[in-house]
């Protein structure tokens, strides 16, 4: 018996521990859409920049730590992917990953943090990761992971994306930020993007209730 109240301790001291390093879980809205161009972006809200979403639709879509000055990945952000060495050893191809997903430490079992992420293809135009270049809106994470003290801690992020080929242009809807160290956090679930017969079927059925609201009113 005295076993089982210590292993109920126990389990309750880690579901603390658990809870507690969610409660350190940031989400920073965005909403910015961009059909050329590569804009500047804060992880940890310190007012440094940790990375930037390069985007050029004829070239290598990606999210990359290299500053604006191609002065290196000098920063500590590293997206995490699969490997991409026919590019260069900092590059990956990232993987789509939905809602619901842990992004933290277990993710290295899977997958390498680099430099680098391409969203759906490199340079040499290979295709790399999760992400399509289909004409369906890819809407997904990626993992990031920031590393400060000389690499002496770790911290975990992502950022949500809305990746559309057919309209040229990625949306970066928001970000999400753990600031206890080595913590996890969950993905959001995302919702499902109505297809545009659907929009334009609501939109009649409106119209013809207003009309009907307009004519018991008569």
């Amino acid at each position: 018996m005295k076993n089982h109240v210590l292993f109920a301790s126990t389990s309750t001291l880690l579901l603390g521990a658990a809870q507690a390093a969610m409660s350190q879980v940031t989400i920073t809205p965005i909403g910015v859409t961009i059909t050329n161009g590569s804009p500047n972006y804060n992880l940890n809200l310190n007012g440094v920049t940790d990375y930037r979403i390069f985007f050029d639709a004829t070239l290598a879509p990606q999210v990359t730590s290299e500053v604006v000055n191609k002065g290196g990945y000098t920063n500590g952000c590293y997206v995490v992917g699969i490997p991409d060495p026919l590019q260069d050893v900092n590059s990956a191809g990232s993987p789509l990953l939905g809602g619901g997903t842990t992004i933290g430490p277990d993710l290295l079992a899977t997958y390498s943090a680099f430099g680098r992420g391409y969203i759906y293809h490199d340079y040499g135009g290979r295709t790399v990761g999760g992400w399509t270049n289909s004409t369906s809106l890819n809407d997904g994470y990626m993992a990031l992971e920031l590393t400060s003290n000389g690499g002496a801690t770790t911290n975990w992020g992502w950022v949500e994306l809305q990746y559309d080929l057919a309209a040229n242009m990625v949306t970066i809807v928001q970000s999400g930020y753990n600031a206890t160290p080595d913590g996890s956090l969950i993905t959001p679930e995302i919702a499902p993007v109505p297809e545009p017969a659907t929009v334009a079927l609501i939109g009649a059925g409106g119209a013809l209730l207003a009309l009907r609201l307009r004519s018991k009113k008569k």
